[in-house]
């Protein structure tokens, strides 16, 4: 009869039943009570195994006479972590909703691993959830095998949704610009109330977080009016408190900037001061 098991996604496992008796025999396989189609030979092999492949394994077996079912074998699969598969190990991960992420090998970005939406019903949803300190950028790789126009992956920074996808689409990366302070991001897997398409199912990959690229005051000009006016450039989205100081030693806010596209424009007065020096500081 079929033993237990355990086994690391992505590897393979095979069940095999012995019987004795009068041939000739007939199997039939189940997968929490569900036949296997063509699963119908004295073994059984699971290859690439992942998550949702686990469960209860059983036989039947028939002949001339009658027929036996097995006790049910359990396979349990090891999955990748959430920091292995998403590529972000320093990031706490969670996930909720009515079923939960979990670590797979069989559908990848980078060819190793990444995190798959739970197997949900209609009218339910599966959430991946980190936080991340800004200011900076989020980039990820995601895909999506769903009902199109039904069935949604839908990307949140603080609750706010940013992108969605559905449909079949496969991997594709994005970036957002992330704020100050601490920032939740979600990806979120929800059904609506009917049909199911593709693989009903989504992945993320490679996480990762880039911090903000050095800024610099570029191309400063006196005006004639007695002003200086000077551009900002840096990332866009990043906020940036302009200082000034005769002295190097004691610095004077000015204002604060948030350089929406990638330079901006301030234009400032000037006084008698022999020398005035300024400097940008990335607002946190």
């Amino acid at each position: 009869m079929p033993q237990n098991r355990t086994i690391q996604a992505g590897a393979s496992t095979t069940f095999t039943a012995s019987v004795t008796g009068l041939p000739p025999f007939y199997f039939q396989w189940y997968s929490n009570g569900i036949p296997i189609i063509g699963a119908n030979s004295s073994s059984l092999t699971i290859a690439n195994a992942q998550l949702y492949k686990a469960g209860a394994y059983s036989v039947v077996v028939s002949n001339a006479y009658g027929a036996a079912t097995s006790i049910s074998a359990m396979l349990n699969v090891i999955t990748p972590s959430f920091a292995i598969a998403l590529n972000a190990p320093s990031f706490s991960w969670s996930s909720s909703g009515n079923a939960p992420w979990f670590g797979v090998t069989d559908t990848t970005h980078d060819g190793s691993s990444a995190a798959r939406s739970g197997m949900i019903a209609d009218n339910q949803q599966s959430s991946l959830t980190t936080a991340i300190p800004g200011p900076g950028t989020v980039r990820f790789w995601w895909k999506v095998s769903s009902q199109s126009g039904g069935d949604y992956l839908r990307f949140l920074i603080n609750g706010t949704e940013q992108v969605s996808r559905s449909g079949e689409a496969d991997w594709q990366q994005r970036s957002f610009p992330l704020s100050a302070g601490e920032n939740t991001v979600s990806w979120v897997y929800a059904k609506n109330a009917s049909v199911s398409s593709g693989q009903d199912a989504v992945w993320v990959d490679q996480v990762e977080f880039l911090a903000p690229a050095p800024a610099s005051i570029a191309s400063p000009t006196a005006l004639g009016n007695g002003s200086l006016q000077f551009t900002l450039q840096s990332d866009p989205g990043i906020a940036y408190e302009v200082q000034v100081s005769t002295n190097l030693a004691t610095w004077t806010s000015l204002t604060t900037i948030t350089n929406t596209s990638g330079s901006a424009t301030y234009t400032t007065s000037v006084d008698n001061s022999r020398c005035r020096f300024y400097r940008l500081k990335l607002v946190q």
